[in-house]
C-alpha cells in the first residue's frame, strides 16, 4: 500500500518538476534576449578604460548581480533535482530490499521447516508423550489371538 502511494506521488512530482524546469528556461531566455541588461553608453565608457578585464567591466556596469542570480538559479535547480533523485533512489532501494528480504525469508523458512523442525517437533512430542514401554501392538494382537483359539479337549 505504501509503494502505491509513493508511485502516485512520483506521478504528480514528475510533471510538476518538468513544468518548473521549462518555466525556468523560458525565464532565462527572456532575461537574456529581451531585457536591456546594460546601458550602451555606460558600456562604451567602461570599455574605453585601459587595462580592464571582464570582471572589472562587469563590476562597473553592475552586472555581477546577474551572474550571481544565474548561479543561484542553477544551484536551486541542482538542489531540486537532487531531492527528486534521492526520493527516486530511496524508493527503488526500498522496493529491491523488500523483494530480496521476502525471497530470503522464504528460502530460510523452507530450509528450517525441512531440516530442523522435524527433529525439534519429535523432541517436544517425546517430552509430552513418553515412549510406551509396555507391549507393542504385535504383542497385544498375539495375546488376543491366543485367547481366541479353541482349546483342545483332553
Amino acid at each position: 500500500m505504501k509503494n502505491e502511494s509513493s508511485g502516485e506521488a512520483m506521478r504528480i512530482w514528475g510533471p510538476l518538476s518538468a513544468a518548473i524546469h521549462i518555466g525556468s528556461i523560458i525565464a532565462i531566455a527572456l532575461l537574456v534576449f529581451r531585457a536591456q541588461l546594460v546601458d550602451p553608453a555606460l558600456y562604451a565608457e567602461a570599455k574605453s578604460q585601459a587595462g580592464l578585464d571582464a570582471i572589472h567591466i562587469a563590476s562597473q556596469l553592475g552586472r555581477l548581480d546577474v551572474v550571481s542570480l544565474c548561479l543561484a538559479m542553477f544551484g536551486l535547480l541542482i538542489g531540486i533535482a537532487a531531492i527528486f533523485g534521492f526520493i527516486e533512489v530511496r524508493s527503488g532501494a526500498r522496493d529491491a530490499a523488500s523483494d530480496v528480504a521476502k525471497a530470503e525469508a522464504k528460502a530460510h523458512m523452507d530450509k528450517y521447516l525441512n531440516e530442523e523442525a522435524p527433529t525439534i517437533i519429535r523432541t517436544y512430542v517425546e517430552l509430552i508423550i513418553p515412549p510406551n514401554k509396555g507391549p507393542s501392538g504385535d504383542d497385544v494382537a498375539e495375546a488376543y489371538s491366543e485367547r481366541e483359539k479353541p482349546k483342545e479337549k483332553p
